[in-house]
């Protein structure tokens, strides 16, 4: 090599390796420490719902098992019964057990107050008439929606409802 030239002295430009994704870096372990704590929280969340839940589900299996072709009193009888039993259920003996007539349907218009209680008003009545006069079609929507949608006793308290 020619010490006068200077270009000979180079050498040829070596790149460093690639940098690779492993071992990850120490935010990357928290995010997915985050993560995993994010998703498990959210499937014990979904769980207690579904858990919760579990009376409305077997109550709205028994409302389509109610026999069509039954006669209208025994027809309210039965809707009226699975509707308690589910009240019971949600609210507790001490808040519904007892209640009939004017108190049943104001603690029906308090528990779901979106829905229209005057549709469950043969509900009501039909315990106390001979022969009631009823649409079953109606009845069964009613109570399929009350079912789906009453809110709990504790949403009810915190809204200053007492049930």
């Amino acid at each position: 090599m020619n010490a006068s030239d200077p270009m000979a002295q180079l050498k040829d430009i070596h790149t460093p390796e690639a940098i690779g994704w492993w071992p990850l870096a120490p935010l990357w372990w928290v995010i997915i420490a985050l993560a995993l704590i994010l998703l498990a929280t959210v499937i014990v969340l979904l769980m207690q719902r579904y858990r919760r839940n579990q009376y409305r589900r077997t109550a709205l299996l028994e409302l389509h098992k109610l026999p069509a072709d039954e006669d209208n009193q025994t027809f309210a009888l039965q809707l009226n019964t699975l509707l308690k039993r589910t009240a019971i259920s949600a609210y507790g003996e001490n808040a519904c057990a007892t209640l009939h007539g004017e108190k049943w349907l104001a603690f029906l218009r308090t528990s779901a107050p979106k829905l229209n209680a005057e549709n469950a008003r043969p509900l009501a009545d039909a315990a106390y008439q001979a022969n009631p006069s009823l649409d079953q079609a109606a009845l069964r929507a009613y109570a399929a929606s009350w079912i789906k949608h009453h809110q709990k006793k504790s949403a009810l308290i915190r809204r200053g409802k007492h049930v």
